[in-house]
């Protein structure tokens, strides 16, 4: 996910984006009764909530690149 690029070799997510998205679902939407669907789920909620203010081209890309990155090592 750190290395997502769109076709052009541009970085999609950024370390910064990528914590703030992981630290956003730790802390407001898992919980101690999460099931393991929840660690796709959320942080691709998380991504959406962050990114809703961006034009929808880049949203999407941002978005589409985190649940990349959960296919990528077999969370679907």
């Amino acid at each position: 996910m750190f290395t997502a690029t769109d076709n052009a070799g541009a970085l999609i997510l950024t370390p910064t984006e990528v914590a703030a998205i992981f630290y956003l679902a730790l802390t407001q939407r898992l919980s101690r009764r999460s099931q393991f669907a929840g660690s796709r789920r959320f942080p691709v909620s998380s991504a959406r909530s962050l990114f809703r203010a961006l034009p929808a081209t880049q949203r999407t890309a941002k978005i589409a690149a985190v649940e990349s990155a959960f296919e990528a090592v077999g969370i679907a």
